[in-house]
């Protein structure tokens, strides 16, 4: 029976869960079935901190698993452990902040069915936009994985609100700019997300200095031009106020070079 009270054996029985749940989805259900979740849940807060961050690597890997694995997870506890972790990361190690914060991205993964109910997608939500509000490092994995988290979610439900509300707007704008490829990418697709909105959240967006931003990416970043045209092209939607800050923007060069020259703008070659 796993005890605390022998941590060498607790790290090494968690460490092979860990490689179990990483299999295919009838180790991870076998697990599972056997009652692990609560007992995990139970043996969190007096661990080390090397079997802290198993557990939740087991959780995460089980959560990835959408449907009635990942509900069995969130109904026992595991998506609310990451949770508490998550909104207290400076109590816990990295690895341990690391590991909640993956998995309540792939607890957030593939779809509203996914959820056990709308209040621990509206936790994942509220804890998710609080981090990213609080946290300074940007370029931690963690900070990454929780920005994904809300990504992910922002595919299937309406997020505009919550996101405009919180005030962490501006902030993701300013991620829109970010040397790191995939959290530069989810900024963009946040920024997708809330010029859908409402007149607000269009307005919020250009009072955050975001037609300059994307203006930038338009200019410094091929790869990121696509998502970035999305986002203009939702902006420009707006009311007669927001099409004339659009006109007037630095970003308009930017675009009409790159409609007039597409090659030369992607930084493609002619064969």
């Amino acid at each position: 029976m796993l005890s605390p009270e022998d941590p060498e054996f607790l790290l090494e029985a968690t460490g092979s869960l860990v490689n179990i749940t990483a299999g295919n989805l009838q180790q991870t259900s076998a697990v599972a079935e056997a009652g692990a979740i609560p007992k995990l849940v139970k043996l969190f807060p007096p661990s080390c901190d090397s079997s802290k961050e198993a557990i939740l690597t087991t959780f995460g890997n089980m959560l990835v698993h959408a449907g009635y694995l990942r509900k069995l997870v969130i109904r026992e506890g595991g998506l609310k452990l990451a949770l508490d972790v998550l909104r207290a990361p400076e109590d816990h190690s990295a690895g341990c902040a690391e590991a909640a914060a993956w998995a309540v991205a792939s607890a957030a993964k593939g779809g509203d069915a996914g959820f056990l109910d709308d209040d621990s997608e509206s936790q994942t939500i509220a804890a998710s936009i609080a981090f990213i509000r609080n946290q300074s490092d940007k370029s931690s994995k963690l900070f990454k994985e929780t920005v994904k988290a809300l990504v992910q979610i922002s595919f299937y439900r309406d997020l505009t609100a919550e996101i405009i509300k919180s005030g962490i707007t501006p902030q993701i704008v300013q991620l829109c700019a970010v040397e790191d490829n995939q959290l530069r990418e989810n900024a963009l697709r946040l920024v997708v997300h809330i010029s859908a909105g409402s007149e607000d959240s269009v307005q919020a967006l250009i009072d955050a200095d975001c037609l300059t931003t994307l203006g930038a990416v338009i200019a410094e970043r091929p790869r990121d031009r696509g998502i970035a045209c999305s986002a203009l092209a939702n902006l420009a939607r707006g009311t007669p106020r927001h099409a004339r800050a659009f006109m007037e923007s630095p970003l308009l060069p930017h675009l009409l070079q790159t409609l007039s020259d597409p090659i030369k703008a992607l930084g493609c070659r002619a064969e």
